[in-house]
């Protein structure tokens, strides 16, 4: 399989593995028993912590060494021996639960039944390199956007075993009470988040959007501990975007045609220049062999020929000059030409907050399959542009988590000052509720009996997290 093809299988694989792990619980009755993806969880009250940001779920800038993080992801995801022998070291038998097991497990279960076989489980925090990375001031991947498709990417997959090994850690360190030590590795982990999403291409952004939803489970762990801090003001200190998906979305806009279009559109090419680039562009070459399908080239190029001289007249291109290119780079020039605007037309409500602009790509991603489908050219550019409107979603449903979260700290004020859970967000005075990046407005909360529900208004049923359902411990 071609580096292109692999990194469109990976990027649609992320997009559905992100929004699992956003929809895992962890502290609650399993999945299946919630059809309404609420996640139950059971709190004490918890006053605010004096003094009041003595926690962090980042490193502090203080805490900060010079140094590029990426080195030392690198020496990591290196150093980490496979799952295989993770197991054959640790004599586990069949049946035995595996890391990701240990983690999808209730929290009762885990602690009453698993916590000492889990302790003994490999340690990512025994490298020094864990503290190194998460540590260091900047992170540079090192992305080569002059390589194109062919730009190579850090071992993502290593990186989220990482992050669930760490993630294990962390929830041995909460069923003991060890709570400083959780929030360190949690720190580590969120660190990590941060750095992997400061790649600029989308898998790398939501490969960082996993590992920070799974964090946010861990936390949800902590959270729901009878004795545990108050990270109101921990979670306030995040920033409100971890994982800054800018940089990506101009990058997916242009970077796996870079370094074709200008000839494209400046140059009359040669026939053989002009096949060589639609080969290269769409990675059709047979790897193994070395050879491209000359007869599909040729019968691609002869179907679309005709509309596509026809649509470059009429956008403005003199007719003599078209007439001098080679069908191949008539054909490939109309394709790009058309799909610019629409590219445009889609990407351009990523920039907006979700609650802004997510309804408005949704319909012009529609519109976009409709011209795909019924357009006299078949357009190859427009069938390899990415579902952005689902990455949106995870980035954002990443913020509605914490945001979620940091509302049950408050809550958890609330009811350590007066033993029972506010009727009204509003009662809570002294720590102000996040607004909810879905609507743009107030978190809404609300009690059902004894149990408090809060609702992040889950938009048109797209993501896979709803809330919380609140009980107080008695």
């Amino acid at each position: 399989m071609n580096r292109f093809k692999k990194y469109m299988l990976l990027l649609v694989m992320s997009v559905s593995m992100c929004g699992i792990t956003l929809g895992q619980t962890n502290t609650a009755t399993p999945a299946a028993s919630q059809p309404d993806k609420f996640v139950e969880i059971t709190i004490s009250g918890a006053a605010e912590p004096v003094p009041a940001l003595q926690y962090r779920l980042l490193p502090m800038v203080t805490d900060q060494k010079p140094g590029n993080a990426a080195i030392d992801w690198f020496k990591l995801t290196a150093s980490m021996p496979t799952d295989d022998i993770i197991r054959m070291r640790l004599s586990l038998k069949e049946g035995d639960p595996d890391c990701s097991e240990l983690l999808d497990m209730p929290f009762a279960k885990f602690k009453s039944e698993y916590l000492d076989y889990a302790d003994k489980y490999y340690k990512v925090s025994t490298w020094d390199f864990l503290k190194h990375a998460a540590l260091s001031e900047s992170c540079d991947w090192q992305d080569h956007f002059e390589d194109g498709m062919d730009m190579v990417l850090p071992s993502l997959s290593d990186l989220k075993r990482i992050a669930r090994y760490v993630a294990l850690e962390v929830r041995v360190e909460i069923a003991r009470g060890n709570y400083n030590r959780a929030l360190e590795l949690l720190s580590y982990n969120f660190a990590l988040a941060e750095d992997v999403g400061k790649g600029k291409t989308l898998i790398q952004n939501l490969v960082g959007i996993g590992i920070a939803a799974l964090s946010y489970e861990m936390l949800e762990d902590f959270v729901s501990q009878s004795d545990a801090p108050n990270l109101y003001w921990a979670l306030e200190l995040m920033p409100d975007k971890l994982i800054d998906m800018r940089q990506a979305y101009e990058s997916e806009m242009n970077l796996w045609f870079k370094g074709y279009i200008d000839g494209l559109e400046n140059d009359i090419l040669s026939v053989e220049q002009a096949n060589k680039i639609f080969m290269d562009m769409f990675q059709l070459t047979d790897v193994s062999t070395g050879t491209i399908d000359s007869v599909g080239l040729a019968a691609f190029v002869g179907m679309n020929y005709v509309p596509a001289k026809k649509q470059l007249h009429e956008i403005g291109y003199d007719q003599s000059r078209i007439e001098l290119m080679p069908a191949t780079q008539v054909v490939l020039l109309a394709m790009w030409k058309e799909y610019v605007p629409l590219r445009d037309n889609v990407f351009k409500y990523l920039f907006l907050p979700y609650y802004q602009g997510h309804d408005l790509l949704a319909k012009q991603e529609k519109e976009l399959a409709v011209i795909s489908s019924s357009h006299s050219i078949k357009n190859i550019f427009i069938d390899i542009l990415p579902a952005v409107s689902k990455a949106s979603l995870l980035r954002d449903s990443l913020q509605v988590r914490g945001d979620t979260l940091q509302c049950v700290e408050a809550i958890r004020m609330y009811v350590a000052a007066y033993g029972k859970l506010p009727e009204n967000l509003s009662d809570i005075k002294y720590a102000p509720t996040p607004i909810n990046a879905f609507t743009g407005k107030p978190l809404k909360y609300y009690l059902e009996g004894e149990v408090g529900v809060l609702d992040v208004e889950d938009p048109k049923g797209r993501n896979r997290f709803s809330g919380y359902k609140i009980s107080l411990r008695r």
